[in-house]
């Protein structure tokens, strides 16, 4: 998102603003959109990981999880259809109206709120389930909700809250690797010893 241009009110304005920024706007889109891959294989990992402790927790988060980074990934399909428009300034005032219409249009807004929703509730529920397993390091849980909160509370106060959330959820995320890592090592140590 850090790649993104700051969109003005207009959306005629939107795709010419889209439109000057090429590389960057289509980087950003697509960066956004694979991301949400990774995102779902790494929600199914932290349930796999953490299930055992607290199975509902967990597998309710999980699915939350998986249907937030659905509905970013339908969010993100529509952001490269605005990009695409963006190369095309003799429809932009149609493409304007499109848009307009597309983001009151209850088949997109339903799977915005999904992938906010989704993200928002699955990420609190599995770092919830990761600090009260005492797994380490500790400081992931609280690090993600404070993720969380600047992502989606800040973001709209302060555009520096983007650059924020990202190291946030970078240092979240790899607290996250680390830990599984060691816990993994454990596991192998143990077996090793028991073997």
């Amino acid at each position: 998102m850090a790649l993104q241009p700051e969109l003005p009110d207009d959306r005629a304005q939107w795709l010419a603003t889209i439109a000057d920024a090429r590389a960057g706007a289509a980087a950003a889109a697509q960066m956004f959109l694979w991301s949400q891959l990774p995102f779902a294989v790494s929600v199914v990992g932290l349930v796999a990981w953490l299930r055992p402790r607290f199975p509902r927790l967990t597998i309710i988060g999980g699915v939350f999880g998986v249907l937030g980074a659905f509905g970013h990934t339908v969010a993100g399909g529509w952001t490269l259809t605005q990009v695409v428009m963006a190369d095309e300034p003799a429809h932009r005032d149609a493409y304007s109206q499109l848009i307009a219409a597309q983001e009151q249009s209850a088949l997109i807004v339903s799977f915005l709120m999904i992938g906010v929703v989704g993200t928002v509730v699955g990420m609190l529920l599995l770092s919830i389930a990761h600090f009260r397993s005492h797994a380490h390091p500790r400081w992931v849980g609280p690090v993600l909700w404070v993720w969380l909160a600047v992502e989606f509370v800040g973001s709209g106060i302060s555009p520096w809250a983007t650059y924020l959330s990202g190291l946030l959820l970078l240092a979240g995320c790899g607290g996250l690797a680390a830990g599984l890592l060691a816990a993994r090592q454990d596991g192998c140590r143990s077996h090793a010893a028991t073997g």
